[in-house]
């Protein structure tokens, strides 16, 4: 427990005013990975991680052992360290301004975050046999990972995406504007 009251502590990157923690970075970490491999199960179904390995990219290997196949200079390692990077200056740039505007969450929003916590909370009892949702967060994201920091990194992605999707949707243009543009 003290290790991770430390580690949480520790700022692993700081985007305008916020300044995230190992935990909330590993997140994003998990989801640059995540991304990559949906992206093979899409192309190739069941033969996801036979094409994965001809791209070099071994998932029961150390990816800081592996050469990116096309950034031949950096690991997947690296690849992976710098999308995320890159995924939480924009949400967390995308959050900043949603507070700025006073953007709110809708309270179907507000819901599919509580409805993912219990979820991933209920996969991670009865099929994946963890003893709690920490358990299982730390398994996947590492040892800083909590239901609080979990819940905190959901929020600031959902309200990045809402205020998004709002500003993109209070977009109008005119004849004029289009013309301009061609």
């Amino acid at each position: 427990p003290i290790n991770r009251r430390l580690d949480n502590r520790a700022i692993a990157l700081t985007v305008g005013e916020n300044k995230l923690n190992t935990a909330m970075l590993n997140y994003f970490l998990g989801d640059a990975i995540s991304s990559v491999q949906k992206e093979y199960s899409d192309a190739y179904g069941e033969y996801a991680f036979l094409y994965a390995g001809m791209n070099g990219l071994d998932y029961y290997a150390s990816l800081e052992d592996q050469k990116h196949p096309e950034q031949t200079e950096k690991t997947w390692a690296q690849v992976f360290v710098e999308q995320a990077i890159a995924d939480a200056t924009n949400i967390y740039s995308l959050y900043d301004a949603a507070m700025k505007a006073g953007h709110k969450l809708t309270e179907d929003e507000e819901t599919a975050i509580l409805s993912n916590i219990n979820t991933t909370s209920a996969y991670a009892i009865y099929y994946a046999h963890y003893d709690n949702l920490d358990d299982y967060l730390q398994y996947i994201y590492g040892p800083t990972a909590n239901k609080e920091t979990y819940t905190e990194y959901l929020r600031v992605k959902q309200m990045a995406q809402s205020y998004s999707n709002a500003h993109f949707d209070g977009l109008e243009y005119t004849d004029e504007d289009y013309r301009e543009h061609e």
